[in-house]
């Protein structure tokens, strides 16, 4: 009994060692394939990381050295491949890609076309091609194998025989809108737009949904106006035949829209209200709606005008003639033609008096009294009216300081700082309302003369800059005048003064006062800091006044005489300016334009 006992024991004991030992054996295996797993993660990081800084020598190394540990990992493979490819080493990647397909047993279609595409690149194409045909042969039936051999001769710049491979694999399977997309592809790569469009177009057809998706597609080579007009032709050729016209009919309006051609546009957008859409009801004016925004923006006036005029017009019912009314209003007013805005801003305040667009209104209207006709007492009122009926709007602010302006202009500074500082009250203003008004208040003593105190304002503008979130639209006007009141405060005091003076009046309108204390400037003091700012200002000004010679003249002395003028590059862009708009010389405009070119490559105005 004790020996059957002990035989027992020993036996167990046997198999317990054997078990911890096979168990520990298990764990430092698992450990190191752990181990030899993330190493090579590492080792394929920095073998991409080589390929992206193009040392591909290296980086074949490392892939090729993971590849003969797993043969199989795909990842490897490819990165072979591609560095072997770029390396020219195509005997030894011959040998690898064999390698593939008998690992593969020769069922993989994608092996044979890598096949192919070496031969093809290191000189021998009727190999390669014989590679092709044979795939395709072999497996005819397998969509992949179509892609990977079309792959390959666009890799190799086969076009018209990739187009060959889809256009059989259609026959084949009997669909004709396989492939659409690599097909499409291809024809753009040809520079066939016509038959790559007509390729989106039948899918569109099926998958009407698409729609954005096959847009984006479209515009992606419609950026070329000549290339667009192509497509644009296409488009009106295919509506006939199509049962989602809806949908054309939008690609076309759009296309016309993406190249600023706003006239044709615009009669597109116009069909397209009559259209009815087949999977969504549509507002009425909705389609003329969306082109007049866009045109708007694109700051083309009067197709946003005609557009807005054609809502109002034909849709009594449309949910869009509130804004109708204001976007007639404000292209007439971005037009020049005042008066007739002040109509229109009126007929939308009787016609819609509760809508949201009334405040927007009233500040135009006071916008128009005050920066085009100059007349102040309206302006007053008009502003005065808004903050009394919306105290609370998103426009009451700016009102505010338009008051302040208003006074300004009629030279009550005092009156005109004490509305700007209403803006500051706690809790009424953000900080960019209250920098605004800490500007404006520094300007008025600036105007002044109160030099001091303006710099104490530009101070707390400026103060913690780094600390501040969000815009900060006023910190670089404050520098602006900070540098220019320091720099000139010591010594060019007088100068400085008559130019403050200079500005005042500017502010007043008394343009040809401002241009006289300016020429007193240049004149009286011929070294002073300030002298570029007043030969700047004397150009704006001339040109204000309509005296585009002078205005000229002006400019181009700033540029000859100040070289290290900051202003240099905004004359240069005003002359310019100055000879396309003003005086019609297209010419002398573009000599001007190619001189900013050359001369400031780097400029933000260009």
């Amino acid at each position: 009994m004790k020996n059957r006992f002990k035989s027992h024991l020993l036996r167990t004991s046997k198999w317990a060692m054997l078990f911890a030992a096979s168990t520990v054996a298990f764990a430092l295996t698992s450990n190191t394939f752990a181990q030899d797993a993330d190493f090579n993660k590492s080792r394929l990081r920095t073998a991409q990381d080589l390929e992206r800084r193009r040392s591909y020598d290296n980086a074949l190394r490392i892939y090729r050295s993971l590849y003969d540990l797993v043969p199989r990992n795909q990842l490897y493979y490819e990165g072979v491949k591609r560095n072997m490819v770029r390396l020219k080493k195509f005997d030894e990647l011959v040998v690898i890609i064999r390698t593939q397909i008998n690992l593969s047993n020769g069922n993989n279609p994608r092996f044979w076309a890598d096949l192919g595409n070496v031969y093809y690149k290191r000189g021998d194409p009727a190999q390669a091609l014989s590679i092709w045909e044979t795939v395709l042969a072999d497996h005819p039936k397998q969509k992949s194998g179509y892609i990977y051999v079309a792959n390959a001769m666009v890799q190799n710049r086969l076009y018209d025989q990739a187009i060959e491979v889809y256009q059989n694999a259609r026959q084949v399977f009997g669909q004709q809108h396989l492939f659409v997309f690599e097909l499409a592809n291809i024809y753009v790569l040809r520079l066939k737009y016509r038959e790559a469009t007509l390729e989106y177009l039948s899918y569109l057809e099926k998958n009407p949904k698409q729609f954005s998706y096959i847009e984006g597609r479209i515009t992606g080579y419609t950026k070329d106006p000549e290339h667009a007009q192509e497509v644009a032709e296409v488009l009106k050729s295919y509506l006939p035949q199509s049962k989602q016209a809806y949908l054309v009919r939008k690609l076309l309006a759009n296309l016309y829209l993406r190249v600023e051609d706003f006239e044709m546009a615009l009669q597109q957008f116009k069909f397209l209200e009559t259209v009815k859409v087949p999977t969504r009801q549509k507002k009425q004016g909705q389609e003329l709606y969306f082109f007049a925004e866009k045109s708007l923006r694109a700051g083309r006036y009067q197709f946003a005008q005609d557009a807005f005029e054609l809502i109002l017009t034909n849709y009594n019912k449309s949910p869009y003639r509130p804004r109708a009314f204001y976007g007639v209003a404000i292209s007439r007013q971005m037009r020049g033609f005042s008066a007739e805005a002040l109509t229109s801003y009126n007929e939308l305040i009787d016609a819609f008096p509760k809508t949201r667009w009334v405040q927007d209104a009233l500040f135009q209207i006071g916008e128009i009294y005050f920066r085009d006709l100059f007349e102040l007492d309206q302006a007053l009122s008009t502003y005065h009216l808004l903050i009394q009926k919306y105290p609370d709007s998103k426009n009451s602010v700016q009102a505010h300081f338009r008051i302040g302006d208003c006074y300004a202009a009629q030279g009550d500074f005092e009156k005109a700082q004490l509305w700007y500082n209403r803006t500051r009250s706690p809790g009424t203003a953000n900080p960019t309302a209250r920098d605004e008004a800490l500007f404006k208040s520094a300007n008025l003593d600036f105007m002044q003369g109160e030099f001091d105190t303006a710099l104490e304002k530009l101070h707390k503008i400026t103060a913690k800059i780094a600390q501040r979130k969000g815009e900060q639209p006023f910190v670089n006007d404050a520098l602006e005048l900070m540098f220019l009141i320091e720099e000139n405060q010591a010594e060019s005091k007088e100068a400085l003064v008559v130019y403050g003076q200079a500005q005042k009046q500017r502010v007043q309108r008394k343009l040809a006062d401002a241009v006289k204390s300016l020429q007193g400037i240049v004149s009286n003091y011929p070294t002073a800091s300030i002298l570029d700012e007043s030969l700047f200002d004397l150009g704006e000004l001339e040109s204000e006044r309509g005296n585009y010679a002078a205005a000229i003249g002006y400019f181009q002395g700033l540029l000859d005489n100040h070289p290290e003028s900051l202003h240099n590059e905004l004359a240069q862009k005003r002359i310019a300016e100055v000879y396309e708009t003003e005086l019609g010389d297209s010419q002398k405009a573009y000599q001007a334009y190619e001189q900013l070119l050359i001369k400031y490559p780097s400029s933000i105005y260009l």
